[in-house]
Order: C-alpha cells, then sequence, then structure tokens
C-alpha cells in the first residue's frame, strides 16, 4: 500500500502521533506499506511558521527533515502532471496546498490519510 500523508498527518506524526487514527497509525506503522510526503506539505508548514501560525521546536527545514528521518518516509516530488491535475480540479476544495495533494493522490494512485472532510468529493481514497 502507498500512502501520501496531508500535511496536518504529517505535523501529527512528527510530533503527537496519538493525534492521528488507529487505523492510520496501525497503516503507516505497517512494514509493507510506503508511506509519503509531498513538497506541498513542506511549504505549507514553511509558510505557516513564517507567518507565526504554527508553532515548531525546530525551524521548518530541520523539522521536516527530522520527521521524514524518524519516521522512514519517503518524498515524493511535484511533477507538471501533479500541477496540470491540480489546476484541473472542481473547485469543491479551494486550498492550493491540498489542491496539489489530491493531484499526486490520483495520479499516483495513492491514499491520502487525511481527516479534512473537504477531500471527500474528490475521486481519491482517503484514510483515517
Amino acid at each position: 500500500m502507498r500512502l501520501l500523508l496531508d500535511t496536518c498527518a504529517f505535523l501529527w506524526l512528527a510530533s503527537e502521533p496519538e493525534g492521528l487514527s488507529r487505523q492510520a497509525r496501525t497503516l503507516i506503522g505497517d512494514e509493507g506499506t510506503q508511506v509519503f510526503l509531498s513538497p506541498a506539505s513542506a511549504w505549507e508548514i514553511a509558510i505557516k511558521y513564517g507567518m507565526d501560525r504554527l508553532k515548531l521546536k525546530l525551524p521548518p527545514p530541520d523539522y521536516v527533515a527530522q520527521g521524514i528521518q524518524m519516521h522512514d518516509l519517503q518524498t515524493l516530488d511535484v511533477t507538471m502532471t501533479h500541477t496540470l491535475t491540480a489546476g484541473g480540479l472542481p473547485l469543491h476544495h479551494k486550498d492550493p496546498f491540498d489542491r496539489l495533494l489530491i493531484a499526486q493522490a490520483q495520479v499516483e494512485k495513492m491514499k491520502l490519510v487525511t481527516p479534512d472532510m473537504a477531500f471527500r468529493p474528490y475521486a481519491i481514497e482517503t484514510i483515517w
């Protein structure tokens, strides 16, 4: 199974794993699961941190790198196909970071780990 973490799922995994659902924790911890983080989430973290809307114990570059290493995550590069797919999505959800995650999950046929109900109208499987 291949999972793509929503930004909030990554933040919980990196600092408060108990904030994740039991199902998400189980799947993320399964040896047969590949878990990915998108640069879109790192970008969102950096922007919110810079706007003082997100408190972290480390600066974003260190925080994200530590979370990736600690949880053996893979990164999913953003491609032209991802960005064009995101631009063509219906406007159910207007957040550009989330739209890119939705597009990546669609294109790469991944399940998206998120508690966000706004992802549901899209043709992706979510896990929470």
